[in-house]
């Protein structure tokens, strides 16, 4: 797909993707969403048109209104298929342009988290009701850490 026409429709295209990726019911699908995603972060940087990524993230993202008993949310589903896609059999490319432009993908997470967190009210919850969140969140957000800090030099 040429740039200049991704871009006219940058926040429709991604908005379905983030769509199909909350209600994909097979990991796989999840997954390969996910690198179409990937595809499309890195042909934008590649283009030069982070900026407009960084306004799709800051105005254009909504994750959809979560109904527990229908679809899962962004930060969840995103998460499980970062970390299948940086497995070490999994393809190098793919994981090399996740890593190259996670910013993206971190972003999405927060904002993800954050609209959840203020969508069911949860905000102003006491430090002991954080025992809650989903574990394997927790362990796929922290082999996310082990992954990202060294690659960054952070560590």
């Amino acid at each position: 797909m040429e740039g200049h026409v991704m871009i006219a429709f940058l926040p429709t295209i991604l908005n379905q993707l983030f769509r199909v990726l909350t209600r994909a019911t097979q990991e796989e699908v999840a997954v390969n969403v996910t690198r179409v995603i990937i595809h499309v972060v890195a042909q934008c940087h590649e283009e030069g048109l982070e900026s407009h990524l960084r306004s799709y993230v800051k105005y254009a993202y909504k994750a959809e209104p979560y109904i527990a008993s229908e679809y899962k949310t962004v930060h969840e589903e995103l998460t499980k298929s970062m970390t299948t896609i940086l497995k070490p059999s999994a393809d190098f490319l793919t994981s090399n342009k996740l890593l190259k432009y996670s910013w993206f993908f971190f972003d999405v997470l927060i904002k993800s988290m954050a609209r959840h967190l203020i969508e069911n009210s949860k905000v102003k919850v006491c430090y002991s009701m954080w025992r809650l969140v989903s574990p394997s969140l927790c362990v796929q957000l922290t082999f996310l850490t082990v992954l990202y800090v060294p690659v960054l030099g952070l560590s």
